[in-house]
């Protein structure tokens, strides 16, 4: 067994080469990009503990990681490298001026995935090789002006969790806080560059709207060259528990960048505050790598089930002429909130009574890893980090699957849009974290 840790990096271009279809949001999503705004990129972070075992932490510059792809990229690395399958953590950074993986289509997107998984496994493969001795630490900065949660208290008591329209003036404040911290994870290697993981929760979305499209991999790119630039070292971003928080405001008493296309100034204050908190690490206790794995049964909710029908007119009139308006004053007449939440009640009429998986974490010494296959909502990563058992825990979302937003209870009290457009029962997402504290405590017991 080796003395110490052992860490490599991997880098692989996953731009694409021509036009196709960008993921997003709303009438964002059917954008075809017409230019290339920055490179999109699969990072791979290998390492190997002390007692033997070898964990992968790979992110990939996209707005989503479908279950297929993530499969299909482990079993290449799989094929060369004798780890175990929960043993390799691939996720997205969810930039949402990136290729949709899911319009397969689209003559172009599946060919596309085909060279995004290749590419992953290459990253992978880079990464195994460029194995040096290294230390582990970790810190990092709580951060002002950064990330806002999206549901707003409104004068009269109420919660506005979308469309907020003419309520904007009349918000008083934000119905929850996000966690302001960014985390750093930093291998200081004896030979190479050092390896620099952030973790941050905000969605990239500053050049994801219908006025754009450009491929970028939003804020987080330039923030990757920033730091890069600034410390020589090889940067990996980790998205955290964001599915409810944004980069900005529309309470009038924040101050927040604008939107959309400012990526690169929002970027850059991210940049500077990680370069702050870089000073402040701290050694890691303990050399091993372990990874623990739980079977969950998530529960589909079908309690709209007799409005779907009428949803998917509403749904099968929007796709054949993009008449949002007149989409989304069918739902409301219907019952519904837009035509978003039409298609979400007429494709949770499809699933079945539930779905089984597996989650998996993982502890690198005295720091945790947990690979949400969602998008996490702040309260949740709250649960799970304000009750993990070790020094520093990286929540990476949309990691090996995408299934949606997974809404708090909190959230499910006073409705949003990610409740509209769930995919499971209320307290789905408290029952997952609890999956994720049991397995941070056994990893615990065995550092």
């Amino acid at each position: 067994m080796a003395e110490k840790l052992l860490a490599g990096y991997g880098r692989a271009d996953i731009t694409p080469k021509e036009p196709m279809p960008l993921g997003g949001y709303g009438g964002s999503m059917h954008r075809i990009f017409n230019n290339i705004m920055d490179p999109l990129y699969a990072t791979a972070v290998c390492v190997t503990g002390t007692n033997g075992e070898t964990v992968f932490f790979v992110t990939a510059d996209a707005v989503n990681m479908p279950s297929d792809l993530a499969d299909r990229a482990r079993e290449k690395v799989l094929e060369k490298i004798p780890v175990p399958w929960g043993n390799v953590f691939i996720a997205a950074t969810h930039s949402h001026s990136t290729p949709d993986k899911y319009a397969t289509k689209h003559p172009a997107i599946p060919a596309y995935n085909d060279y995004f998984v290749d590419q992953i496994a290459e990253a992978c493969f880079e990464a195994y090789e460029d194995r040096r001795p290294a230390t582990l630490h970790h810190g990092g900065k709580v951060t002002a002006g950064l990330n806002f949660v999206r549901h707003y208290r409104i004068e009269d008591g109420t919660v506005a969790g979308s469309n907020y329209g003419d309520l904007t003036r009349r918000i008083v404040g934000h119905a929850a806080e996000p966690d302001h911290r960014v985390r750093l994870v930093q291998f200081r290697r004896e030979v190479g560059k050092d390896i620099l993981l952030v973790n941050f929760q905000a969605h990239p979305v500053c050049t994801g709207g219908m006025q754009f499209f450009d491929v970028s991999a939003d804020y987080v790119g330039v923030v990757r060259s920033q730091v890069e630039a600034a410390t020589g070292c090889d940067f990996a971003f980790f998205l955290g528990a964001s599915g409810n928080v944004a980069h900005r405001s529309f309470w009038a008493a924040d101050k927040t960048f604008g939107f959309p296309g400012n990526n690169e100034p929002y970027g850059k204050a991210l940049a500077a505050e990680v370069l702050s908190g870089l000073t402040k690490l701290r050694p890691v206790d303990g050399t091993e790598v372990h990874v623990g794995e739980r079977e969950c049964v998530a529960l589909y909710d079908h309690t709209e089930d007799d409005k779907a029908e009428t949803a998917q007119k509403i749904q099968d009139y929007y796709t054949k002429t993009y008449d949002r308006p007149g989409a989304n004053q069918m739902a409301v007449e219907a019952g519904m909130s837009s035509v978003y939440n039409a298609g979400s009640i007429a494709f949770r009429k499809t699933l079945p009574h539930d779905q089984q998986f597996s989650v998996y974490a993982a502890s690198v010494g005295g720091v945790g890893f947990v690979g949400a296959p969602y998008e996490m909502f702040s309260h949740n990563g709250y649960a799970i980090r304000d009750k993990s058992p070790m020094a520093e825990t990286v929540i990476m979302s949309c990691c090996n699957g995408s299934k949606g937003y997974l809404a708090s209870k909190e959230a499910f009290e006073h409705g949003c849009y990610e409740v509209d457009n769930r995919s499971f029962v209320k307290g789905t997402a408290e029952d997952i974290a609890g999956k994720f504290l049991e397995i941070l405590a056994e990893l615990k017991e065995k550092q």
